[in-house]
């Protein structure tokens, strides 16, 4: 699947995670489990989604016949929009979509009930208000020196939603229930007593909305900011 292409990770890391298993592979199925969220640590919303996922494998063990997960969730929005900036006029072979996608935080997760299957797919929605970048930097981090200290330290991590939340951008799940008389689509799922549910008020834009409709702003400032700063 489309999404899956998009990820292409090659193996697992601290920001991404591979994982697939079948049915009574116990085992190996309780290890994905426990291990996919070693990469979502400052990510609860998406952490909520793929946990309730696989509470609905244990509900139904006799229907489950194999799932295949995929998580890619770097932990620091402006480094991730930076270097998506780089690749905007790239593709990725074969998807003749541009290679910043897979600079993106994303995930997939694909469950097969034989009759049916349930694919979860992760994405960043934007809001449209966005505040500047000196503003943010001011706010968060106090000054641009500090921000540069925190991140040759790896310490960025932690700041991160508050980030995100200025720049108006927002983790989101939509589910796809798959039959063979058709598709039900979820988005922007809400977890309740009663199950899942699509958000009242859809999200219209996306990160790479952001990227594109705000380059010639935000952005551009952003690639200036990191290499009047010295980067790398």
């Amino acid at each position: 699947m489309l999404v899956f292409e998009i990820i292409g990770l090659q193996g697992s890391s601290d920001i991404g995670y591979i994982g697939k298993a079948k049915a009574k592979q116990f085992p190996r199925l309780k290890e994905i489990e426990e291990n996919v969220f070693n990469c979502l640590r400052f990510n609860p919303t998406w952490e909520r989604h793929i946990k309730y996922a696989f509470s609905t494998i244990q509900k139904r063990k006799d229907d489950f016949k194999e799932l295949r997960i995929e998580v890619f969730c770097p932990d620091m929005m402006l480094e991730t929009l930076f270097h998506a900036a780089g690749d905007r006029f790239e593709e990725i072979p074969e998807t003749h979509l541009p290679t910043f996608y897979r600079h993106f935080p994303m995930y997939a997760f694909l469950i097969d009930f034989g009759e049916e299957k349930h694919l979860y797919a992760g994405r960043v929605k934007w809001c449209k208000e966005t505040h500047l970048l000196k503003d943010i930097i001011k706010e968060v981090f106090g000054s641009e020196e500090r921000f540069f200290f925190l991140r040759h330290s790896g310490s960025l991590a932690k700041f991160d939603a508050k980030v995100m939340h200025l720049l108006g951008l927002e983790y989101s799940s939509d589910l796809q229930v798959i039959r063979r008389d058709g598709t039900k689509i979820y988005q922007d799922i809400r977890l309740t007593a009663k199950g899942i549910l699509p958000a009242s008020d859809l999200p219209k834009l996306y990160i790479d909305d952001f990227l594109k409709g705000r380059f010639y702003s935000f952005i551009s400032e952003l690639v200036l900011f990191y290499y009047s700063n010295t980067i790398m």
